[in-house]
């Protein structure tokens, strides 16, 4: 039998937005608990908490421990990797300190190399500097779809010929709150047959799509409702657009469970968990044949090229012309979803853990 080992979890993403790769981060870690509660087997598993860190996801069979130091990035790279000197660290948000030896890194994908343009040059500089270095010193990478492996290898953040384990994410957390169905009269959408998007100044996303379909004359009986701000320079809203603004879990639940459709026309995406979280509330969605978004959600959801309106447009006039038709998708959408579960990509999470720290152990 393995001896048994502490698995420390670098807790940097609690100070941090819970979006995207965050949000993955705190389900990936809720999901974790509850796994360890039913299999506890031999080894301890310990979040290392920034200082200053709110830890408010209730844990009950991981330990919380509070790392003092200097924030980010400075912190992870030296009061982190001190404090796991002794165990081996799991990293779940792109990034890993680079003098602990003895680590597993997710990084969830290549958008900074793949749409430079959507972030700014210091960001992608670190990004670029540093996730090849972890990648190599790691003893294992995982990622959330083939597609992003396939990425990280052609740009060279993993190590050629060594791709990324795919560990895939979940989106029932989706269901974890109760849908809060006031935000349609607060948002102006009550009564309304419209199409749910998420506005955002990041250039992959393809804001400029979604606009070009708000204008189009065949569609004016959807509203096209946004959630977040108008993208800086983007023209003045059609007359069919709400924009509405920050909107919180339970009011998310009920735009997806209230939408006609969901839109998704990023240009690539490493998974594409919107997409997911909607079909699983019953919202039938339209995506980009673009990145990983035809591999994780094939059979689900519709797709249309990245840059064609007129596809687009063919896809949601034969939604509203055919309730038969949506219904149908709305059923396949539902299907598919479930497939993703937090608990299995727990299970994923701690198989390759606990597989990747045997060799290293083993030498030591």
């Amino acid at each position: 039998m393995n001896p048994a080992e502490t698995f420390y979890i670098n807790g940097r993403f609690l100070n941090a937005p819970p979006r995207g790769v965050q949000r993955v981060a705190r389900e990936v870690l809720r999901a974790l608990d509850d796994l360890l509660g039913d299999r506890p087997g031999d080894h301890s598993y310990v979040l290392l908490a920034p200082g200053d860190a709110d830890v408010d996801i209730p844990l009950s069979h991981i330990k919380v421990r509070h790392v003092p130091g200097p924030k980010g990035q400075l912190w992870e790279q030296w009061s982190l990797a001190n404090a796991a000197r002794t165990g081996f660290l799991i990293n779940l948000a792109n990034t890993a300190p680079l003098k602990h030896p003895r680590n597993i890194v997710m990084i969830h994908d290549a958008q900074t190399h793949d749409t430079p343009t959507s972030y700014p040059l210091a960001f992608r500089a670190w990004y670029g500097w540093l996730q090849p270095k972890i990648s190599r010193r790691a003893s294992a990478v995982a990622t959330v779809s083939a597609a992003s492996a396939d990425a990280l290898d052609f740009h060279g953040v993993t190590p050629k010929g060594n791709k990324a384990q795919v560990i895939h994410n979940g989106v029932d957390h989706v269901h974890h709150v109760e849908a809060d169905p006031t935000v349609l009269a607060r948002k102006g959408l009550e009564g309304r047959n419209f199409a749910l998007a998420f506005a955002s100044q990041q250039e992959h996303k393809n804001f400029a799509l979604l606009d070009a379909l708000s204008r189009r004359p065949e569609l004016e009986a959807l509203t096209f409702a946004f959630i977040g701000q108008p993208p800086a320079e983007s023209p003045p809203p059609s007359d069919t657009t709400v924009f509405l603004g920050g909107v919180n879990d339970a009011e998310l639940r009920a735009l997806y469970e209230q939408a006609f459709v969901f839109l998704m026309p990023s240009l690539t995406e490493g998974f594409g968990l919107p997409v997911g979280e909607a079909m699983l509330c019953g919202c039938p969605a339209i995506a980009a044949e673009a990145g990983a978004l035809p591999e994780i959600w094939a059979g689900g959801a519709r797709f249309a090229p990245a840059h064609d309106t007129d596809v687009w447009t063919d896809h949601l006039v034969s939604l509203l012309n055919n309730e038969t038709e949506r219904a149908a998708l709305v059923e396949a959408g539902e299907a598919v979803a479930r497939q993703y579960s937090w608990h299995k990509t727990a299970e994923a999470l701690r198989h390759l853990c606990e597989s990747a720290s045997v060799p290293l152990r083993q030498s030591a």
